[in-house]
């Protein structure tokens, strides 16, 4: 710590910082979290000028316990208090505000080690539950800093349930905010989504999903989505009366997203030896129809029923054009051994 006639205070903090053994729990023994190790190398900390600089922060083994009850709360709402100005709104910031906040502390941590990290999800809102467990949880990020026009990379893996891996790797940059990212998830079963999926279908979907992306965001194009795969095997569902399909495969080659252009394409789409079979139903509608649950209508004022309102224009600001209007390109659909019955 300095202080001298001239100059601002000075408090700087270098050191070495260990906890071991953590476990912290809610009311009734519940537990939320467990952490084996945490180590924080700090090779120069400058409160007074917020300079924050770290060799290495390495977390070992960090267990945590995610949960949601049946009324939609999640287990973290009830660690704080509820506060009196929560139905206040945020003021937006002006420009005198963010001025009189002071420059934007500057953060660097050479080294980010996230180690073999659990976590447990058990969620009572959906029908019949869900309950998921993510294991061998690994990430790093490398050179992590706040600086304008600087970036860092990173990347992160983990197992979800035992049979499905997910891999993905990329480079962040905070200002002005970039990023790449490159995608992988293979062995997704769809039936252990059926809790969710329940909402909108009638009858369970099985299958195994593999996806993969090249995504880039920046501030003046928005997402941009290429290189994409999605690959679906031993598909099958059953529906009507006494009708279904099965699938063996269902691949998109080729697909991407761009938000600035505002539209969706793929250079393949192809299925592969199955079948299906359809029946008209007594309404006139097609038996796979039946597949999608009916959404409840939404509520109309007395006297406006069927009728619903209009959505307010949206105001553009000074200088920015208008969204284009969604479009669509499939180069190619194949179909390849699949026989239908009517």
């Amino acid at each position: 710590y300095r202080v001298s006639s001239d100059k601002k205070p000075e408090l700087g903090v270098k050191g070495l910082v260990k906890l071991d053994d953590i476990a912290v729990a809610m009311k009734g023994d519940q537990p939320l979290l467990k952490l084996p190790s945490l180590q924080v190398n700090a090779s120069d900390l400058e409160f007074f000028a917020q300079r924050f600089l770290f060799d290495a922060i390495t977390i070992d083994g960090l267990e945590l316990f995610v949960s949601r009850n049946a009324k939609g709360e999640w287990m973290y709402s009830h660690l704080l208090p509820p506060t009196k100005n929560e139905a206040k709104e945020k003021l937006p910031q002006t420009d005198s505000v963010k001025k009189a906040a002071g420059p934007q502390a500057l953060i660097r941590i050479a080294a980010f080690n996230f180690n073999d990290g659990i976590v447990h999800f058990s969620d009572a809102l959906p029908t019949g539950g869900f309950k998921g467990t993510a294991t061998g949880i690994d990430a790093s990020v490398t050179d992590f800093t706040t600086e304008p026009g600087k970036s860092s990379n990173f990347d992160l893996s983990m197992l979800l349930d035992q049979e499905t891996s997910s891999i993905a790797d990329g480079s962040l940059s905070l200002t002005p905010l970039t990023a790449t990212v490159s995608t992988e998830l293979s062995g997704l079963k769809l039936q252990r989504g059926w809790p969710y999926l329940s909402q909108f279908l009638t009858s369970s979907v099985k299958g195994t999903i593999d996806i993969s992306s090249e995504a880039t965001y920046t501030k003046e194009n928005g997402l941009s989505i290429t290189q994409g795969k999605f690959l679906a095997t031993g598909l099958s569902a059953r529906y009507g009366d006494k009708d279904g399909f099965d699938l063996a495969r269902f691949e998109v080659n080729g697909s991407g997203y761009n938000q600035k252009e505002n539209s969706i394409g793929a250079d393949e789409i192809k299925l592969s030896k199955g079948t299906a079979t359809i029946s008209r139903e007594l309404d006139d509608s097609l038996s796979i129809l039946s597949l999608l649950k009916k959404q409840p209508p939404s509520q109309a004022g007395p006297g406006k029923e069927g009728r619903r309102p209009a959505a307010p224009k949206a105001s553009l600001a000074k200088g920015e054009k208008p969204a284009k209007a969604f479009s669509f390109r499939f180069k190619k659909i194949l179909i390849d051994k699949l026989s239908t019955a009517f």
